[in-house]
Parts: C-alpha cells; structure tokens; sequence
C-alpha cells in the first residue's frame, strides 16, 4: 500500500500548476512522512514476534547459559528490526526510480 501511495503522488503531482514537474528520486524519499503509518505497525508485528518466537520455543530459558555477552541478543534482534527499516525505505527509493521512468514515459 505505501509503494501505491508514492506511485499515485507521483503520478498526481505531474501536472500540479499546468507545468510539467519532474521531481527527482530524493523527492520521493523526503515524502517518507507519511510511511510512518505503515512502519510503526510493521515494526512493532516483527517486534513482537521475535520476543514471543523466542518464549514459544522455550529458547528464552536457557540464553543464560550461553557463552555470549546479554547484549549480543538485544543488538542482534535490533538490527534485524533495522534491515527490516533499510529494506522498507529501499523499496520506497526503487518505487520512486520506476515510477518516474514508466509515468514520464508515457507523459512525454
């Protein structure tokens, strides 16, 4: 839904004041505004399920017994939440490339 939202604005801001516009890709990543709709659900969902895979498969019971520092697991759950965020903004950046190549070729 996101991917559709920049691809509509693109498309709807073509012909904003009876000029052509041509915005360019960094346009498209500063209207990122609105993606925090659908980012924070998203974020909190693989959150969660990462927290509770842990205690279904009862894994959690035995992280003590680890030879690992305690903050090895919160860092690495971190930046799987993190690749998570680069992949979503990622996509948002590969949405705004292709919809400037397909709308304005078939505008010019």
């Amino acid at each position: 839904m996101a991917m559709l939202n920049i691809a509509l604005n693109f498309y709807g801001s073509l012909d904003m004041s009876g000029t052509s516009l041509y915005p360019m890709t960094s346009w498209f990543i500063e209207q990122t505004d609105l993606m925090w709709i659908y980012v924070i659900p998203l974020i909190i969902f693989l959150g969660g399920m990462l927290v509770w895979r842990e205690r279904d498969d009862k894994s959690n019971q035995f992280y003590d017994t680890l030879p690992l520092p305690d903050w090895m697991s919160y860092l690495s759950k971190l930046f799987a939440l993190m690749s998570v965020l680069f992949f979503f903004q990622s996509m948002i950046m590969l949405t705004g490339i292709f919809s400037q190549v397909f709308f304005l070729e078939k505008k010019l």
